[in-house]
């Protein structure tokens, strides 16, 4: 009885271990497999695995056996999973192949911007629902891909932005200081001529006000603001927006038409879609309904001068969608 009693034991954590284990030896017999060259196999047991599992081994394993396999264009969209994952994760000679790490520094490449915009996007909605700490690690998270990529001007962008979003971030993490009531005191001396009289009180007050921070997007250019706008999708309003001011033109000349003459007796009509951005310009103009190839490109052209009172949501300048509809009638003789 004992005996077998010790034997149920046994058993029953042999049960409660195993469980685990098995998961973990799932990514293990799939290694396994591709070192005794068994890739079709491994790739099975690749598949079986669950989401828990550390994607960086799991996605590295299964392009080494599509390349075996040779099916690279596999490999890549294995190894496009990995860097949009954990864009900051790099491959080198000791964790694999020449031959796949040369792969994966070519996809992180391309993807880097796609997956800072991504990473933008997050650490934009933690920021504006308060989660101030997993902002802050986002936004850093977002610099360092940028200065990883490739030094354009997109990227330039984003990372003085996000870096304005991180200080904000880490200011509403900073301890507060204790702030005192003031006490007044009487003046000392007398203020010269043409002085304002002030207190201390009036002075320490003044010290004792923080100051509003925000992140400078003002300072960038429109081509700047146009660029960050496209990567992260910024929002663009429209007439259906009843909560926004419109914006408003200013000056928006139209261009003469010198058509051929075969065309004089023939009206048209197009349709001018513009995009008004924050500071009034116009962002894009592109012709929603056709014209005439000729006269298009000019109106295009002289729409992106156009002059506009920024539509508005609240204090904030937003961008714009308006639509035109563009009449030439026929000339009459």
């Amino acid at each position: 009885m004992r005996i077998a009693a010790r034997v149920g034991v046994a058993l029953a954590c042999l049960c409660v271990l195993s469980a685990p284990a098995g998961a973990q030896d799932s990514l293990t017999q799939a290694k396994g497999l591709y070192d005794s060259a068994s890739y079709s196999e491994a790739l099975s047991a690749l598949n079986e695995i669950g989401a828990t599992a550390d994607v960086i081994e799991v996605e590295k394993y299964r392009a080494l056996c599509l390349l075996a396999l040779n099916r690279p264009k596999d490999a890549e969209q294995s190894l496009e999973r990995l860097a949009m994952t954990r864009p900051l994760f790099t491959l080198d000679g000791a964790d694999a192949s020449p031959k796949l790490v040369a792969l994966f520094q070519d996809v992180r490449k391309r993807t880097l911007p796609e997956a800072s915009r991504q990473f933008y996007q997050r650490a934009r909605a933690s920021f504006e629902r308060g989660d101030m700490a997993a902002a802050a690690q986002q936004f850093k998270d977002v610099i360092a891909m940028a200065e990883a990529a490739d030094n354009t001007a997109m990227m330039d962008d984003l990372k003085m932005v996000s870096a304005g979003f991180l200080k904000l971030a880490q200011e509403a993490l900073a301890p507060k200081p204790e702030v005192r009531a003031a006490v007044a005191a009487p003046a000392v001396g007398t203020p010269a001529v043409g002085e304002p009289a002030t207190s201390t009180a009036a002075a320490t007050a003044k010290d004792i006000v923080p100051a509003t921070v925000t992140p400078r997007t003002e300072a960038l250019s429109v081509a700047a603001r146009a660029r960050i706008a496209a990567m992260t999708g910024a929002k663009i309003y429209e007439a259906s927006d009843t909560m926004v001011t419109p914006a408003a033109a200013i000056a928006r000349p139209i261009p003469k038409w010198q058509r051929p003459s075969a065309l004089n007796f023939a009206s048209f009509e197009g349709l001018l879609e513009v995009i008004v951005a924050e500071d009034g310009s116009v962002a894009e103009a592109t012709m929603v309904k056709a014209i005439n190839p000729a006269y298009d490109r000019l109106l295009m052209d002289a729409a992106k001068n156009w002059r506009f009172h920024a539509a508005r949501l609240g204090d904030e300048a937003v961008r714009y969608r308006l639509t035109y509809s563009i009449v030439m009638p026929a000339v009459q003789r």
